[in-house]
């Protein structure tokens, strides 16, 4: 490379010798490394699967005394909604809806497809699925406001209406309605319930 005296013209052309190229004689066309090992996809899935069932193993062990209150604490608030319509109290909402993912959270699905005999975890699933898909025909059911909107300073109007129509219903229709209902499944459960840890 040719570097322009410092007294040249700033506009003369400058000249840049080629540099050449890399004259190895390496057939190897690999740009990793020849003595590279690779792990053996065994221990590979092994590891995987340690990994795997170490984070769910705690997942697996339910505190039934916890969960006993939870379901109680629930079904309380379930009995003030029927009494009165607390729909557009933040408070109570809140409240709800972070029970309801206290729950959601004891009683995950691996846990329940894990406790093999327990007949309460089924029952406290098909009642997770029932609150999952009411109403029917709607966009968003009760259980999806209650899990989406944990903790948040504002609610959405559809959640409200909803809860606010469960309260109308209660109050028409008392033992037919579906606070009703879910009371009677809520105190069936609870009663199966154990006080301590399986």
């Amino acid at each position: 490379m040719s570097i322009p005296p410092s007294n040249s013209e700033p506009y003369k052309k400058i000249i840049v010798n080629r540099v050449e190229q890399n004259k190895k004689s390496d057939n190897s066309s690999s740009p990793f490394p020849a003595d590279l090992t690779y792990p053996n996809p065994a221990s590979i899935l092994v590891s995987f699967f340690q990994k795997f069932t170490m984070h769910f193993s705690f997942k697996n062990k339910i505190s039934t005394k916890a969960l006993k209150q939870d379901l109680l604490d629930l079904k309380q608030l379930f009995i003030l909604l029927s009494i009165e319509d607390l729909s557009h109290q933040l408070e109570f909402i809140q409240k709800l809806s972070l029970l309801w993912h206290k729950i959601i959270e004891d009683c995950n699905p691996i846990s329940i497809s894990l406790s093999k005999g327990t007949d309460f975890l089924k029952k406290i699933a098909d009642f997770i699925q029932i609150i999952n898909h009411f109403p029917a025909k709607e966009d968003h059911s009760l259980g999806y406001y209650l899990q989406e909107h944990v903790g948040e300073k504002w609610v959405p109007f559809p959640f409200m209406e909803l809860l606010q129509e469960l309260h109308t219903d209660y109050q028409r229709t008392q033992d037919k309605s579906y606070l009703a209902d879910w009371i009677k499944i809520l105190s069936l459960i609870i009663d199966e319930l154990p006080s301590s840890t399986p």
